[in-house]
């Protein structure tokens, strides 16, 4: 049976203190982390990515980020409960691991915002911790390029579901001052 894809603020308060759940927090720099949920850990949302051919937002080799999990603590039998500033970077981490196959991980409700709003506990991150056992087993199904894209396009069985900003769908924005020429056909 798989664990609940998202947890509420309550749930996590009283298993804050389980050895079996990990909880991570995905944070745009260092800097940004100034109220952590206690215990959690702290990954870059950089390291959940690399450039490749002029695409800043690839996967990063499986061995590289097998690595940089088991040093957040996260092995196989440890729940992972994932939260950050911006839901895209937590997204991001959670596709990331279920991508690698990891099964036991979950989105927290409302994140930070709703945690300290609820006038839970903040601070004392965690720095350190063992070292996690992870094995991986790509679900390489599960992420396409624009090729695979692009040749299914208007075909049935293909929904495009585009999670940028309104002007970067338009074609009127750009994110980190990154233009956007609009969405593809079909997208919503």
């Amino acid at each position: 049976l798989r664990d609940s894809m998202v947890v509420t603020t309550q749930w996590l308060a009283d298993h804050l203190t389980d050895p079996r759940v990990v909880v991570i927090e995905v944070t745009m720099n260092d800097s940004a982390r100034t109220e952590p949920i206690p215990g959690s850990r702290a990954v870059m949302y950089r390291r959940l990515t690399v450039s490749r051919n002029g695409l800043s937002t690839e996967l990063p080799s499986t061995d590289s980020l097998k690595s940089l999990f088991e040093g957040l603590g996260i092995s196989d039998d440890k729940r992972v409960v994932v939260y950050a500033h911006e839901a895209p970077m937590a997204t991001r981490m959670l596709m990331t691991l279920d991508y690698l196959g990891h099964q036991r991980l979950s989105y927290l409700d409302g994140g930070l915002p709703k945690w300290k709003s609820e006038q839970r506990p903040t601070g004392n991150a965690s720095t350190s911790g063992a070292r996690g056992s992870l094995t991986v087993r790509p679900r390489t199904g599960m992420v396409v390029d624009a090729d695979w894209v692009v040749a299914r396009v208007g075909k049935p069985g293909l929904s495009l579901i585009d999670t940028r900003t309104d002007g970067e769908y338009n074609g009127s924005g750009n994110r980190s001052g990154m233009p956007s020429a609009g969405h593809r056909d079909g997208a919503r």
